[in-house]
């Protein structure tokens, strides 16, 4: 797959988009996508979502591989559900980061406790609900996997112009794991 670095855009259709051992940008745009950066330092983004009542279910799969990566997740409330998912499967703590693609830069970090027979839909909205004045940041385990959640309005409840991100498993996540800024296309 050789050296040079590689940037690669998605469209609305499902696609695979793949590095290699160099510094690669990859921006998946809708669809069922998968996102592999392979051993450079990737930047990996997800900043156009689409309505799936439009578009259908759409998913998507960040890979970010060896090296120091960047996970960039703007707005895609819509896509949270069994079909409709924001995946990051190999975070490492202290090396990568997840960039929260936002104009605003929350203060908080919160760390939730999932009461038992709290459903997925539960669980947002009450990370939504912790704070009605600022932005903030919430995370939280569910079925096994974290979560990241960013609320961007001041209403009670997850909307679709909030922000939530599936991360594989448990790593640990700190403030220091997290960026805030605007990603160009």
């Amino acid at each position: 797959m050789g050296t040079a670095h590689i940037s690669a855009y998605g469209t609305t259709t499902s696609e695979t988009l793949l590095g290699n051992s160099g510094n690669n940008v990859l921006n998946g745009r809708g669809g069922h996508d998968l996102l592999n950066g392979g051993a450079g330092n990737d930047t990996l983004k997800v900043t156009h979502t689409f309505d799936p009542a439009v578009y259908g279910d759409q998913s998507v799969t960040l890979v970010g591989g060896a090296g120091t990566d960047i996970f960039a997740i703007g707005a895609c409330g819509k896509l949270v559900g069994a079909n409709n998912t924001a995946l990051v499967s190999d975070f490492q703590h202290g090396v990568d980061k997840i960039l929260f693609a936002s104009g605003s830069t929350p203060t908080t970090l919160l760390t939730l406790s999932t009461p038992a027979g709290a459903t997925l839909d539960d669980m947002l909205n009450l990370a939504t609900s912790q704070m009605s004045t600022i932005t903030t940041v919430s995370q939280f385990v569910f079925a096994g996997d974290t979560y990241l959640v960013m609320d961007r309005t001041t209403s009670n409840g997850f909307a679709g112009t909030d922000t939530a991100i599936k991360v594989a498993g448990t790593p640990l996540i700190t403030w220091s794991d997290l960026a805030f800024g605007l990603v160009g296309v």
